[in-house]
């Protein structure tokens, strides 16, 4: 759901929220290979039978709820300003991930913790003639990922944003449109600790995390 209030000609509120969603995964497939499969087929155990077999699954994933406040405003015919905030509910969402199998092996859950997060931007357009725009703009994505839930599935980092952007409307009809935005990062460091759940291995490294988005745009007015 969401609104556009405008408090006057030249400056316009947009509030916005999309709920979770979430996502039911059936007819997966689950492999496995190694040692662990190997001590199955030889075990003789009844409660570890049939564990580290082939076999199918199921799971639940929720993506987060996220609410965004935008506000643009025109300073004059050649400036117009413009920001946004938005708040992502992750932690309430996909703070864990359970694995459903069809085999008697316990249910694999896998623990993200992620964090609720915050995204905050600053945007500027200035009309260099009645047919060129130029843009720019700076942002702040916080991570939801954190040092002690960091792991290689998804190793993450907050980033800052830079971007530019030029429009041309050669016509009533016609405008074209080009931005490139360059991703800050700082290397994020993943330390996942022995446990019995990953079978006493532990990891420890540094990801080197870059991003670059070229962008190109056309639209037609009929």
């Amino acid at each position: 759901v969401g609104g556009l209030f405008s408090i006057d000609e030249n400056t316009h509120i947009g509030l916005s929220y999309r709920s979770k969603v979430e996502h039911k995964i059936t007819g997966g497939d689950a492999t496995f290979s190694g040692a662990d499969r190997a001590r199955s087929l030889l075990t003789n155990s009844p409660r570890t039978r049939g564990w580290f077999m082939d076999t199918s699954g199921k799971a639940t994933v929720t993506m987060p709820a996220s609410a965004t406040l935008s506000v643009t405003h025109k300073v004059n015919d050649r400036w117009t300003v413009m920001g946004d905030v938005t708040r992502t509910a992750w932690s309430t969402a996909f703070d864990s991930v359970t694995v459903d199998y069809a085999s008697p092996q316990p249910d694999s859950v896998l623990e993200f913790g992620y964090r609720d997060t915050t995204f905050v931007s600053l945007g500027a357009d200035y009309k260099l003639s009645d047919t060129v725009t130029l843009r720019g703009g700076v942002a702040l994505d916080q991570t939801p990922t954190t040092d002690a839930h960091r792991d290689v599935r998804v190793p993450d980092t907050s980033r800052k944003w830079l971007s530019l952007g030029v429009g041309w409307t050669p016509s009533q009809n016609t405008e074209w449109n080009i931005g490139y935005t360059h991703l800050f990062t700082s290397d994020p460091n993943v330390n996942v600790p022995a446990t019995t759940a990953n079978q006493g291995n532990s990891l420890s490294g540094k990801y080197k995390v870059r991003g670059d988005v070229l962008a190109a745009s056309f639209q037609y007015k009929f």
